[in-house]
C-alpha cells in the first residue's frame, strides 16, 4: 500500500498559510447583509491561519468599511487575536485588492502559500485544507513553488445560472487552448495530472484559489505588466481570475484542482448581466494580446468554444455571443482586422 507522504496537518498549515479576502459590496447591499456575509467568511479562520496572516482588503470607500472594522474589534477579544483590515483609498478592482494583500503577506518569509477567498460567503473555509494538501503535494512531487490550486465547482451553472455558467465554460476553453498554443510554439505543454479527475479543463474562473509563493510573485508582476501594457483592458477588474492563472501556466507552473462546496445561487453578486458581453470580451482580449495569439488562431479558438456552447441555441444567445466575439476581436486586433475576419459558421448537423 502506498502511504500518503503529502498529508498536511492543520497545525502545519497554520505555520505556512496566508489568506487574502478582497471585499467589495454593491451600494444596494445593506449593512446587515454585509455583516452576515463577512461573519460567515471569517468564521473559524483561526483554525487554519494565524490571525495576523488573514487580511481583509476593503476595495475603496463603501459601507463595508465600518462593518469590517467592527468585526475586527470583536475578534480582538478572542484568545488568538484578530485579523487585519486594509482600507484602500479608491476602488482598484479585485486584482488590485488581491495584489495589495499578497504583497503584505509575502513580507513574512514563513508564508509559502496564499489563499484567496471572496467575501460573499460562498467560499467555505472548511474546504481550504483540501486545497492546501494538494498544493503541498504538487510542491513536494514537482519540486516547485510555481503552482495554483483551484477550489473547483462541480457545476458552475448551479451557483451562477445557465447563461453565466455558459460564458465561463467558453472563457475556460479559450484560456486553456490559448495557453496550449503559446507553449506548443516553445516546445512545451501543460501538466494536467493534478486535476485530471475533474475534466479536460480546470475551473479557471473560480475565485477560490491557493497560490504557491512564486505564483504570488507572478500574480503581482502580471497585474503590473497589464496596467502598463494594456491599460484599456482594465485587467484588475475584468481579468482578476484569468491573469494570475495564465501568468503561472505560461511560466511553466502547474495547476491543480479539488472540489469545493457552493451555494445553488450567489448569496450576493456585483455581476452586471447587461454588460456581460463586454466584460468577457475584455478578459479575452487581454489574454489574446498577452500570449501573442495570431488573429486567425484567436478567431478559431473563439469559434471552437462557441460551437460547444448550449447558449448558442438559446433565445438571443447567438446574437449576444457574436457581440462578444466582435468586441473581443476588435479589442485584441483592431477594428480593421475584426471587419475583415470571416463570419462565424457552425455545422447544421452536430448531433
Amino acid at each position: 500500500m502506498q502511504m500518503l507522504s503529502h498529508y498536511l496537518s492543520v497545525s502545519a498549515t497554520r505555520k505556512r498559510l496566508g489568506m487574502v479576502v478582497p471585499v467589495w459590496f454593491s451600494p444596494s447591499t445593506s449593512a446587515v447583509d454585509i455583516r452576515q456575509l463577512l461573519k460567515i467568511t471569517v468564521s473559524d479562520f483561526e483554525s487554519f491561519v494565524q490571525p495576523e496572516r488573514l487580511i481583509l482588503v476593503i476595495d475603496g470607500p463603501q459601507l463595508a468599511d465600518s462593518v469590517a472594522d467592527d468585526l475586527q474589534k470583536e475578534e480582538e477579544t478572542s484568545p488568538g487575536g484578530s485579523f487585519r483590515v486594509l482600507h484602500l483609498p479608491k476602488n482598484m478592482g479585485k486584482g488590485g485588492a488581491v495584489v495589495t494583500g499578497v504583497e503584505q503577506l509575502l513580507e513574512d518569509t514563513n508564508i509559502d502559500m496564499v489563499m484567496v477567498r471572496d467575501a460573499d460567503g460562498d467560499h467555505v473555509i472548511n474546504d481550504g485544507p483540501n486545497l492546501v494538501r494538494l498544493g503541498d503535494q504538487i510542491a513536494s512531487e514537482q519540486e516547485t513553488d510555481k503552482w495554483i490550486v483551484i477550489g473547483g465547482r462541480m457545476d458552475a451553472h448551479r451557483p451562477l445560472g445557465f447563461i453565466r455558467g455558459q460564458y465561463e465554460e467558453i472563457v475556460n476553453s479559450i484560456i486553456w487552448n490559448a495557453c496550449l498554443h503559446h507553449l506548443a510554439i516553445k516546445g512545451k505543454t501543460l501538466n494536467t495530472q493534478y486535476f485530471a479527475a475533474y475534466g479536460q479543463i480546470p475551473d479557471c474562473e473560480s475565485g477560490y484559489k491557493l497560490y504557491g509563493r512564486q505564483s504570488c510573485v507572478h500574480l503581482i508582476d502580471g497585474f503590473a505588466r497589464a496596467a502598463d501594457e494594456q491599460p484599456d483592458c482594465d485587467a484588475s477588474r475584468w481579468s482578476s481570475e484569468v491573469l494570475p492563472l495564465v501568468e503561472t501556466l505560461v511560466s511553466g507552473g502547474i495547476v491543480g484542482q479539488v472540489p469545493r462546496l457552493t451555494f445553488n445561487e450567489q448569496p450576493t453578486s456585483s455581476y452586471d448581466a447587461a454588460g456581460r458581453a463586454d466584460c468577457y470580451a475584455a478578459r479575452l482580449s487581454w489574454l489574446l494580446r498577452r500570449l501573442d495569439i495570431p488573429t486567425d488562431v484567436g478567431r478559431q479558438l473563439i469559434d471552437n468554444a462557441f460551437c460547444r456552447s448550449l447558449f448558442l441555441m438559446e433565445g438571443n444567445g447567438k446574437e449576444e455571443l457574436l457581440t462578444m466575439r466582435t468586441a473581443t476581436i476588435r479589442q485584441a486586433y483592431g477594428k480593421e482586422t475584426a471587419d475583415t475576419l470571416s463570419a462565424y459558421r457552425h455545422g447544421s448537423f452536430l448531433c
